[in-house]
């Protein structure tokens, strides 16, 4: 039990730090320990459900070993895979690594499962769970979430930060801020965006010039937020598109903290 609730306190932990390090924001300042998995278990199952179910599905395409361990190591293959193993080892580290150095923030949507893999096979090795779970194909899946979803969680945390940074993905704010001034012509682009909130506290980005306003939100105000979200196939600084959700819908002390 104490090992569960650390692995998921950690979970949390490594979402928050994902997001809010874009923003130059120590999260953990405004949060208490319960807060930490409560505001990161939504944006994160949210996501990962879809992943579980792919993993099930690859799990159930494979069918399971089709030879007994070591059956394939005295063929014609096996002999040429065993030779050039060491190398193939070597190109996927290097490759990894190198993804993680220089690659695009787009990166964290195939790191998890590059950076998880080898955890994966090492600990599914180690005979972990075998008690627990005796199924090879359930174990298999268990320890491979398992073995994502920390890294999963920090990449989760870069890309939704990164959507609201680059202005792919937000909700911007209609209803005034205090001590900000904003055009009352300005697009979605140019008007603050909430970048998130946490106990009493809202903070926004403003991108006209890039700085973070941190606020105390009053329940007897009103935030009015819009959602923009740019379709795929327009570029960066292209005409606003907008969402489905409804326009100028004021959002409540109570809904926020949700």
């Amino acid at each position: 039990m104490y090992f569960a609730s650390l692995y998921f306190v950690t979970v949390g932990v490594l979402y928050l730090w994902g997001y809010w390090s874009t923003f130059n924001v120590n999260i953990l300042e405004y949060l208490s320990l319960a807060d930490v998995i409560k505001s990161a278990a939504y944006p994160i199952a949210s996501v990962f459900v879809f992943l579980a179910v792919g993993a099930v599905f690859g799990e159930a395409m494979s069918g399971g070993a089709v030879l007994s361990p070591g059956g394939g190591r005295d063929t014609k293959a096996g002999k040429f895979l065993n030779r050039i193993f060491p190398w193939l080892l070597l190109l996927y580290a290097t490759a990894t690594l190198a993804l993680l150095l220089l690659g695009p923030v787009s990166k964290w949507n195939a790191l998890p499962i590059l950076l998880a893999l080898p955890a994966y096979f090492y600990v599914k090795k180690s005979g972990f769970l075998l008690s627990a779970l005796p199924h090879d194909s359930m174990r298999s899946i268990t320890i491979f979430l398992l073995a994502v979803l920390p890294i999963f969680a920090y990449g989760q945390g870069k890309l939704k930060a990164n959507d609201v940074v680059e202005g792919t993905r937000f909700e911007y704010v209609l209803s005034p801020i205090e001590n900000v001034t904003v055009e009352s012509n300005a697009t979605a682009l140019q008007r603050p965006r909430l970048v998130g909130h946490t106990g009493d506290f809202l903070f926004f980005l403003m991108p006209v010039n890039s700085t973070l306003v941190i606020q105390k939100f009053e329940g007897a105000k009103a935030l009015v937020l819009k959602h923009f979200e740019r379709p795929a196939s327009s570029p960066v600084g292209a005409n606003p598109s907008f969402g489905p959700t409804a326009s100028g819908v004021p959002a409540s002390a109570a809904q926020l903290k949700r």
